[in-house]
């Protein structure tokens, strides 16, 4: 039988078999770099979207921090910064414990103050001790709400004792008169804090996230970002540095700190 004639031996065959294993072992390794790789890409880019969403937004909330339209309150510290450590503050302006209680430990909180910046106008003029207004939409208003009202000359402070068709009626009386047009809105006042979610990551290990709640309105706090496991405030009267730490879950050894400083306005 002539060499063209035979088939494939036993020997060729393994050594075959061999090289067919050797690079599919080559194949399957790199595409588990592949994997791997884009794991940790799509982790650092979560990551980075994550620490951009919170700065995002605490800046957002920060530059709008005192805000009291086109006239300042006569004691400007209603609208102070509140920073909590540790569940712990020295401000006179302490909110309920009920709320400080889900702060994590070993990381800040922050509450912020503020005009709403959507506000209503004053449709007519009202006098000094009056304890009723009138105004453009009062829709947007409910019973017990703070509200500053602000005509460029005088801002004050006051809550809603009942709400008409066009009208507010105030728990206590005006303090000033009140040109028409002025500014009416709601105080806004907000904290933010890291706390626990309840959920687990892929190793058993809590997840954190920065959240936001409107003391004013709900009782129940909003989720922010998911992922952020601490935040440190440093400020002084004119400058706010927030440093957040953000934590992957998928890639841990990828973790980073985002900085960010921002001009208050209105806080004396």
């Amino acid at each position: 039988m002539s060499m063209s004639e035979k088939g494939i031996g036993l020997i060729e065959l393994m050594v075959a078999s061999s090289l067919a294993l050797l690079l599919l072992a080559i194949v399957t390794r790199f595409y588990q770099q592949y994997q791997q790789t884009h794991r940790y890409q799509k982790s650092l880019a979560t990551i980075q979207e994550n620490g951009r969403t919170a700065i995002d937004i605490l800046q957002y909330a920060l530059k709008a921090a005192g805000y009291t339209g086109c006239a300042r309150l006569e004691d400007p510290s209603e609208l102070e910064i509140t920073q909590y450590r540790n569940g712990q503050t020295t401000s006179s302006k302490p909110i309920p414990r009920e709320y400080v209680r889900h702060f994590l430990s070993n990381t800040d909180a922050i509450v912020i103050r503020h005009m709403q910046t959507q506000n209503v106008d004053l449709t007519v003029s009202a006098t000094a001790r009056q304890k009723q207004i009138k105004v453009s939409d009062q829709s947007s208003f409910k019973e017990g709400d703070r509200i500053i009202i602000s005509d460029c000359v005088h801002a004050q402070m006051n809550a809603v004792k009942e709400t008409k068709t066009g009208q507010l009626y105030l728990k206590t009386p005006l303090l000033q008169d009140v040109l028409k047009s002025a500014e009416v809105g709601r105080l806004v006042e907000y904290v933010c804090y890291i706390a626990d979610t309840g959920r687990k990551n892929t190793q058993g290990k809590p997840v954190y996230a920065l959240y936001q709640l409107d003391l004013g309105r709900t009782r129940l706090p909003s989720e922010i970002v998911e992922g952020i496991n601490s935040m440190k405030i440093v400020y002084d009267k004119n400058t706010i540095k927030i440093t957040l730490g953000i934590n992957s879950v998928e890639a841990p050894i990828l973790q980073r700190e985002w900085h960010t400083y921002v001009n208050l306005r209105n806080i004396p």
